[in-house]
C-alpha cells in the first residue's frame, strides 16, 4: 500500500509531530522518525509478531510544506525469516527428490510432496498474518493524517 500525505508544515515540524505520536503511550505504536526516514509499527499487548506490517517512509519538502511518502512492508527480520524458510524447504524438497530418484525408491515422490505441504503451510501462515493485521495499515495512515493535520492521500 503506497501512502502519500500532503502536509502544510515544514519537514522539521512534521518530524516533531510524528515523534510525539510515537512517544504517546495511548497510541500503541513504536518506531522512529527523522528527516530522512519514518518507521512505524503498531503494537498491542497480545498478538504481536514480526509479521505485522511496518510503515517505511520519508519526508519530501514542497513549496507549501512537505509530503510523507511511504509504503507498508514486512520488517527485515520477517523478510529474512521468510526467505530462509522457503529457501531451506525448497532445497530439502530438491534433495529429497534427487535422492529418491537416484536410489530407485518406488515411493520417492512422497517425501518431496511432504516438503511441498510444508511450503503450503508457510504460505497459509503468511496469508493468515496478512488477514490478522489487515487493519493496521489503515489505522496507521488515519492516525498519521490526524497527527499531521492532513486529509489528503
Amino acid at each position: 500500500m503506497q501512502v502519500h500525505i500532503e502536509i502544510r508544515k515544514s519537514v522539521n515540524n512534521s518530524v516533531v509531530l510524528v515523534q510525539q505520536f510515537l512517544a504517546a503511550a495511548d497510541h500503541s505504536v513504536t518506531g522512529a522518525a527523522s528527516e530522512s526516514m519514518v518507521k512505524i509499527i503498531r503494537i498491542q499487548r497480545i498478538g504481536n509478531s514480526i509479521f505485522r506490517p511496518e510503515f517505511n517512509g520519508n519526508f519530501t519538502p514542497t513549496p507549501d510544506g512537505c509530503i510523507l511518502h511511504g509504503q507498508f512492508l514486512l520488517s527485515r527480520r520477517a523478510s529474512g525469516f521468510i526467505k530462509a524458510w522457503f529457501l531451506g524447504v525448497s532445497v530439502l524438497i530438491i534433495c529429497a527428490a534427487a535422492m529418491g530418484i537416484r536410489t530407485g525408491y518406488s515411493g520417492w515422490w512422497q517425501v518431496p510432496l511432504g516438503g511441498v505441504s510444508v511450503l503450503l503451510v508457510g504460505i497459509l501462515f503468511l496469508l493468515f498474518a496478512k488477514y490478522y493485521y489487515h487493519r493496521d495499515e489503515d489505522w496507521i495512515v488515519q492516525q498519521l493524517r490526524i497527527q499531521l493535520g492532513s486529509g489528503n492521500t
